[in-house]
C-alpha cells in the first residue's frame, strides 16, 4: 500500500480503513522499550530517523548505511547477497535528482516471539510525495 501527500495526513486516512481494530500511532520519542513486548508493531524509517530500528539492524539482511549524514547517498548493504543480487543498492544523493530509489520491507518476530515487527525503510530523504 502506498500513500501520497504528507505522511501524517495519509496515515490518518490509512488507519481509518481498519475500523474496529485497535491501532495506535506513536512518535519514536514517545515509545518505551517495555511497550514493544507482546505486541505487533510497525517501524517506519531508518536508524537516522527512527532510533528503534537500530535494535533490529543485526536481524535485517539489508542494512542501511550513510557516509556523512545529509551529505552522501544512503545505501542498503546486502549482507547475504544471492546470485544475481547486488552487494549494495545506492539511493539518490539529493531529493529532486533523477535516478533509482530503493525500499525494504522486513517482517521479524518481536522480542518476546509472540508478535511481529514490520520495518519499512527507503533510501530517499523525503517522506512526502511517496507514490505507490
Amino acid at each position: 500500500m502506498g500513500w501520497r501527500g504528507s505522511f501524517p495526513a495519509s496515515l490518518d486516512r490509512w488507519t481509518n480503513t481498519f475500523t474496529g481494530n485497535f491501532f495506535l500511532v506513536r512518535y519514536p520519542r514517545d515509545l518505551r522499550l517495555r511497550d514493544l513486548d507482546h505486541n505487533n508493531y510497525v517501524f517506519i524509517g531508518s536508524p537516522g530517523s527512527n532510533p528503534w530500528v537500530t535494535l533490529l539492524q543485526d536481524k535485517l539482511n539489508f542494512r542501511e548505511t550513510e557516509g556523512v549524514v545529509g551529505n552522501s547517498a544512503k545505501v542498503f548493504v546486502n549482507k547475504n547477497a544471492l546470485p544475481g543480487e547486488q552487494a549494495q543498492y545506492e539511493g539518490l544523493r539529493w531529493t529532486g535528482t533523477m535516478g533509482e530509489d530503493y525500499a525494504t520491507i522486513s517482517l521479524l518476530p518481536n522480542a518476546t516471539h509472540d508478535g511481529s515487527v514490520l520495518v519499512l525503510q527507503r533510501t530517499a530523504r523525503k517522506t512526502s510525495g511517496l507514490k505507490p
